[in-house]
């Protein structure tokens, strides 16, 4: 109960400064000013006492363990944080404060659940270890067998230099055949060229009279990298979930359509902004920006969008029976396995690829 209620402590102080987007910085003992904190914290009510430990007829003892779990794992990642924020190095701690915040994420470590049964839910072992080592924030080995740089044994330097296309078009597959599972094969389909109603722009996917009053929706899939150069931005993803991409990404996309809760509206006076796909939004069509990071965490638009494909098919993987397993009972476990094991794929094997190309011309 001590330990719940010193995280309950901190994560209000979290939320009490949730506006404000400072630097982590050395010797801070709870981070009172970051401006994330994970979800799931036991309320106080839902815990046994010790004298209702020892009464078997307690209700609260039927699941107990499970809460006493969570409020030790959130101790831990509050502590892990706390400990990355004091690190030397501005650099270093925010990369290691995004990783956290990045991992915290759904459905991040979906694919640390999959049953390696059916080949979709299997990943080769090296590609296993470089996606585990990544999560857990240590040297890469096969990076470090390779004498690359101590920067690239990261992974974060090779993934900025390597192509993107791999992760990307892997997550668009698993996009797709989610959409498919829920809405049927044939208005949904993946897309190299603009339709009509979006041109210039190419969307990854469409389903097509799936948007209001029979409109189009347009999915735009993005997996990006939260390690990035700009100060400003590297800052945010340390502090915000999806700090140094969500909002960006979505302003560029919607434009004015952007929700203003992580867009802010624009001055008054100032131009519009057009978006990438304002052909679309202006013909009263939906574009989905469905954003990830290469930690595995998908932003709150995709999240939703996922629910409302389980939502359409009663969250039932009957279809899907066939190669499910014991940990995919629903149509989001089944999904978000898929999508969570598309992103680590995807950056896995980017990285090891590049990791090969340096060890042959070095």
């Amino acid at each position: 109960m001590a330990q719940r209620d010193a995280v309950d402590k901190a994560f209000q102080a979290i939320d009490a400064a949730a506006a404000a987007i400072p630097a982590p910085r050395p010797g801070r003992r709870v981070p009172a000013d970051l401006a994330y904190h994970p979800k799931g914290l036991p309320p106080a009510s839902a815990l046994p006492s010790p004298i209702q430990m020892a009464d078997t007829d307690c209700k609260l003892n039927l699941r107990a363990q499970r809460s006493f779990s969570q409020i030790g794992h959130l101790a831990s990642w509050l502590e892990l944080l706390t400990e990355s924020a004091g690190l030397d190095g501005t650099r270093v701690a925010q990369r290691e404060c995004s990783r956290l915040v990045g991992v915290a994420q759904p459905p991040a470590g979906a694919w640390l659940q999959a049953v390696p049964g059916p080949n979709q839910f299997r990943l080769r072992s090296s590609l296993y270890v470089i996606a585990l080592q990544r999560r857990l924030g240590l040297p890469i080995t096969m990076a470090s067998a390779a004498d690359v740089t101590a920067a690239e044994s990261l992974g974060d330097e090779l993934l900025k230099g390597c192509e993107h296309t791999t992760r990307h078009n892997r997550v668009v597959a698993a996009w797709v055949r989610a959409v498919q599972a829920a809405r049927g094969s044939a208005h949904t389909r993946a897309t190299a060229e603009a339709p009509a109603w979006s041109a210039p722009s190419v969307p990854d996917f469409v389903s097509e009279f799936a948007g209001q009053a029979g409109a189009h929706q347009a999915g735009e899939v993005k997996v990006y990298n939260s390690i990035v150069s700009d100060a400003a931005q590297l800052l945010r993803g340390a502090t915000q979930a999806f700090g140094a991409t969500r909002a960006r990404l979505l302003e560029e996309n919607l434009g004015d359509f952007a929700p203003p809760e992580v867009v802010p509206p624009r001055a008054e006076g100032a131009l519009p902004r057009t978006a990438k796909y304002q052909e679309a939004l202006e013909g009263g069509h939906e574009v989905l920006v469905l954003i990830a990071e290469v930690w595995g965490g998908f932003a709150p638009e995709s999240m939703r969008f996922l629910g409302e494909l389980a939502q359409a098919r009663g969250d039932g993987i009957d279809i899907e029976r066939a190669s499910a397993t014991w940990s995919t009972s629903s149509f989001t476990s089944y999904h978000g396995q898929l999508l969570s094991l598309a992103v680590q794929w995807g950056v896995a094997i980017e990285i090891e690829r590049a990791i090969q190309k340096r060890a042959r011309f070095a």
